[in-house]
């Protein structure tokens, strides 16, 4: 039997499975990052539940929310965490070639859950922890990218994964707006100018942005031979790094959106060149999206693609300029396959269910809307 319910009623419904499962100091269990399969520590569940208690107490006024919501805060904002005072740890150090901080992101998800800490939620403590971390992890002009910073203060020069720089970018633009800081701006809109005007894309895939690439200044990058270029970016050209491209589209138009939502009036959002990418990356998706889901390891069961997707749709599709060309319902497939509405979790066909679970928090800033489910 199908039931229709909202997706708000969903995401309440997950939240109170979540009470369930939260340990007393505060944190949740740890997942493995999907097919990457590190050895994770808790502050990434945690960050991502956290954001998904406040939605709920917001939604239904239950204090039960905002106690776990001011746990998990209080647990993120414990000095273990960042044991020489830079960067978080979370990955743990018994993994052979793979950084603690995990990256950017790593930083980006525990950050997102502080800056939204509620204001009963340890708020001010919260944001001189975020002060601090991102006065840690400094910003290059020159390659137009954020810095890798290891837990020990190692500097491992600009991040090369794109949507890692386009997920800590918006975070410094939400940090810009809570700390009063107006250099974290310049720095994200300076990231996401390059990622919409010189970033490259796949060929021939006009609206797939490379994984994984070398930054440059854009007077430099001409400069260098068509011959040369190809070379530096030979590792985006093969079937492996394709695959990570597609599985990572939805999470960097993701991103993109919060980032427009952040600083809607900026000018560089309505350059031509800025709402072309976007409606050349959204018609990407699109045909991502109605190639069987299985078929990719970092879409749907690990990236919520749906989720994302409906996002990306909702904030940058009329903004852009851009119109479907086939009807996907993101939000109902995504359910379709990966929510068990026994048991509330987002937790099936995944080979992490444990941070499968947990990230679900990203449809908080759909619209509601009635959905279907399996009574």
């Amino acid at each position: 039997m199908k039931q229709l319910v909202s997706l708000f009623s969903i995401l309440i419904k997950s939240a109170k499975k979540g009470l369930t499962i939260q340990r007393t100091d505060g944190s949740f269990p740890p997942g493995h990052n999907g097919p990457w399969n590190d050895v994770e520590t808790p502050l990434r569940t945690t960050a991502h539940w956290s954001i998904l208690m406040k939605f709920a107490f917001e939604n239904s006024e239950d204090e039960q929310f905002l106690q776990a919501h001011r746990k998990a805060i209080h647990f993120l904002l414990q000095p273990f965490h960042r044991p020489r005072n830079v960067t978080f740890v979370c990955r743990t150090s018994n993994q052979s070639r793979k950084n603690q901080c995990n990256g950017l992101v790593g930083q980006a998800w525990v950050l997102e859950a502080l800056l939204a800490a509620h204001p009963m939620a340890f708020w001010e403590q919260a944001l001189e922890l975020c002060s601090s971390v991102f006065g840690k992890i400094p910003y290059s002009e020159k390659e137009h990218g954020w810095n890798c910073i290891e837990t020990n203060g190692q500097s491992f020069g600009v991040h090369r994964t794109v949507n890692q720089q386009a997920w800590f970018s918006v975070m410094a633009l939400k940090a810009s707006q809570a700390l009063d800081e107006k250099l974290l701006e310049n720095q994200a809109i300076d990231f996401f100018s390059y990622l919409l005007t010189e970033h490259p894309m796949h060929k021939p895939f006009p609206g797939l942005f490379c994984h994984e690439t070398d930054f440059g200044n854009s007077e430099s990058w001409k400069e260098i031979p068509k011959l040369w270029k190809n070379r530096i970016f030979k590792t985006d050209f093969r079937p492996s790094q394709l695959i990570k491209s597609q599985g990572y589209l939805s999470f960097i138009l993701y991103a993109l959106a919060m980032g427009r939502n952040c600083v809607p009036n900026h000018p560089q959002w309505d350059t031509e060149k800025s709402k072309k990418t976007i409606q050349n990356a959204l018609i990407a998706l699109e045909q991502i999206g109605n190639q069987s889901p299985v078929s990719n390891p970092f879409m749907w069961g690990y990236n919520p693609t749906g989720i994302e997707s409906a996002f990306a749709n909702q904030e940058l599709g009329v903004y852009s300029g851009y119109a479907p060309h086939s009807k996907i319902d993101w939000v109902q497939m995504q359910l379709d396959k990966h929510y068990n509405s026994v048991t509330g979790l987002h937790t099936e066909n995944s080979v992490d269910p444990t941070l499968a679970s947990a990230r679900i928090y990203e449809a908080i800033r759909l619209k509601d809307r009635l959905l279907t489910v399996n009574s």
